[in-house]
């Protein structure tokens, strides 16, 4: 029997089946309902209103919900079973999220993308010249050229129409790709996507100037199967196929949605862009092309790819030109993808003699470490505490997110996106936050808060649930004394991580000249914060580089030059990869470095925003 299910406000009408359940339902519909848990009742992000109809209070729900959302109708919907009709109102999810990059270095690179286009004044055909179609536009361009069948059944009619006059586009002087009535010769453009684990980036780019002529960038659709790749194959696990299947729909579809709007805001045909290149780490890589990522999560954990694979985007259903090539940036191992060799590109670590270190923090922590020839890179289980999704009041780094935390005596001040009243606290913000209580004492070297009231902003120091502390930053959002340990945990790891790396390579961390920070939110984090809790070593501010999105910046640099993509496929075959889990020294490192630093410097106490 089936149940209605109305969605406020706009009153929208669902239909599911009795007994089914609501978050799966809602997910089925097309509903983005943030779960980073995967629908497992352990993360508490799927809340939702219960307008009308009685849903029971479960366990889940007085474990995640305070009482007053649950006085007021909140339940988690990976627990509700859809027993009546109901109305419900749904959490607000913004997809956008800031993009900002900055990459110091070949802005201006060579654009040679191996895609042109002609514009053809071709001699009519006579009875003194019986050359076929296809030789007449060989001679023409005085090049032997391959005609796929797409493109053969255009031309007879195309040509005729046309006067002979038409433009022809060629990939690597080879293969014809497309060919258009006309003059049409300045629109050629290609894309490049960074596929992350949280976030999909999509950049629309002029094959012709090189020139970025828009981006996008939306919340990973997959995200509704779990905030990491580990939920993401459980997932397959459990579904099979049909789950494999379901995972590799929703990114096409999601990045064929970005495609159109760029399209759509800048006036351009998607089959006049000719060539895409895309990045990302193998679990996301394998997920776009249906591959079975079952195995990356077992030992001795194998990926399908290294090097670089292409196809046509009609083979996968990419809503650009069909005949148009798809490049997929080559990987290291399983947990060092594409996203990362396009980073070591784009920060130049492969030419580099003196010793830089670039650190990717996002879902997963990889670290690369260059030193004279040499390249050797591991990836540490950090897990989504830095992208807001295990955190209680964490949230991704879009608008409404705290990004910034400042605590000047006994006030604090903070900065968010789109400078609205805060709904939650991203990475950033809560890397500022930490660092500042742990520099007040109010955060001890083993991590646990304190309630000394002697001490300033002490006084938001409570409780939730009844026993567990809790520091309040403005109304309902507060960190954890749970928030705190898994900041411990992923900066544990990505510590452990750099040092291991720096013994394996036999240097000292005096020996440092950059270390790059880069990742979803690169950008927001501020140098002294990430030194006052332990993330990195405690180097001179100078020495540190926040980057953006250098995955984005070298996938651009690879669609623009095929030299560059080739200078990647080097990069993947040199980088040496440590597999942490096999090293019988990183347990005895990680546990060191969960304790935040004895020794806290001095932070800045400039004021962005009040709140009392």
């Amino acid at each position: 029997m089936l149940k209605e299910i109305t969605i406020l406000p706009g009153n929208k009408k669902l239909f599911v089946t009795e007994g089914s359940n609501l978050l799966n339902s809602l997910r089925e519909k097309g509903y983005f309902i943030n779960s980073p848990c995967s629908g497992m009742g352990l993360c508490g992000k799927c809340s939702i209103k219960i307008i009308r109809g009685h849903i029971h209070v479960r366990e889940r729900d007085k474990a995640l919900l305070s009482e007053e959302q649950l006085q007021q109708q909140f339940r988690l919907a990976c627990g509700v079973t859809v027993e009546d009709n109901m109305a419900i109102i749904l959490p607000v999810q913004s997809e956008d999220i800031p993009l900002k990059e900055t990459i110091s270095g070949e802005h201006f690179i060579k654009t040679d993308s191996g895609i042109k286009k002609y514009f053809l004044s071709l001699s009519l055909p006579s009875s003194q010249d019986q050359r076929s179609d296809t030789q007449r536009i060989q001679d023409k361009l005085q090049t032997k050229l391959s005609f796929p069948p797409g493109i053969l059944r255009k031309i007879p009619r195309m040509l005729r129409n046309n006067e002979f006059k038409v433009t022809i586009t060629v990939n690597g002087s080879v293969t014809v790709l497309d060919m258009e009535p006309g003059d049409n010769s300045e629109a050629n453009y290609g894309i490049a996507i960074d596929i992350g684990t949280t976030t999909v980036v999509v950049y629309l780019l002029s094959l012709i100037t090189g020139e970025e002529i828009s981006a996008k960038s939306i919340t990973n659709p997959q995200a509704v199967y779990g905030a990491d790749v580990i939920s993401r194959i459980n997932y397959i696990h459990k579904n099979g196929e049909s789950g494999l299947r379901e995972l590799q729909g929703k990114i096409i579809n999601g990045i064929n949605s970005i495609i159109q709007e760029l399209c759509w805001n800048n006036k351009i045909s998607y089959k006049n862009i000719y060539k895409a290149c895309i990045a990302g780490n193998p679990t996301m890589i394998q997920l776009f092309l249906g591959i079975d990522p079952s195995y990356l999560d077992k030992a001795p954990y194998i990926p399908v790819l290294r090097d670089i694979i292409s196809f046509k985007a009609k083979e996968i259903g990419m809503k650009i030109n069909p005949e148009a090539p798809v490049q997929i940036l080559p990987a290291v191992s399983a947990y060092i993808g594409g996203d990362i060799t396009a980073g070591i590109v784009a920060t130049g670590l492969d030419r580099t003699k003196s010793l830089k270190i670039l650190i990717d923090i996002g879902t997963n922590g990889e670290i690369v470490l260059a030193y004279k020839n040499r390249i050797i890179a591991c990836s540490a289980a950090a897990g989504p505490a830095f992208e807001g999704a295990s955190i209680e009041r964490g949230m991704r780094a879009q608008e409404g997110a705290i990004h910034k935390i400042n605590i000047n005596n006994r006030d604090i001040n903070f900065e968010t996106f789109g400078n609205i009243p805060p709904l939650g606290i991203c990475g950033s913000g809560l890397i500022d936050l930490i660092a500042a209580l742990r520099e007040m004492n109010i955060i001890t070297e083993s991590g646990k808060l304190t309630d000394n009231h002697s001490l300033p902003v002490s006084d938001r120091v409570g409780t939730i649930r009844g026993k567990e502390k809790c520091f309040n930053i403005y109304k309902d959002i507060y960190i954890s004394q749970k928030d705190i340990r898994e900041v411990q945990l992923a900066k544990g790891a990505i510590r452990a991580g750099i040092e291991i790396l720096i013994k394996e390579c036999g240097v000292n961390i005096e020996d440092i000249e950059h270390i790059y920070l880069a990742g979803a939110f690169g950008n927001f984090l501020k140098k002294e914060s990430v030194k006052s809790i332990g993330l990195i070593p405690d180097i001179k501010s100078n020495k540190i580089k926040s980057v953006g999105n250098s995955a984005g910046h070298g996938v651009k640099l690879c669609l623009l030059n095929r030299n560059k993509l080739k200078q990647v496929q080097k990069i993947a075959e040199k980088v040496e990869y440590i597999e942490l889990s096999y090293r019988a020294d990183f347990n005895d490192e990680f546990i060191k470095q969960m304790s935040f630093p004895q020794q806290i410097g001095k932070r800045e106490t400039r004021v962005i925003r009040r709140e009392a």
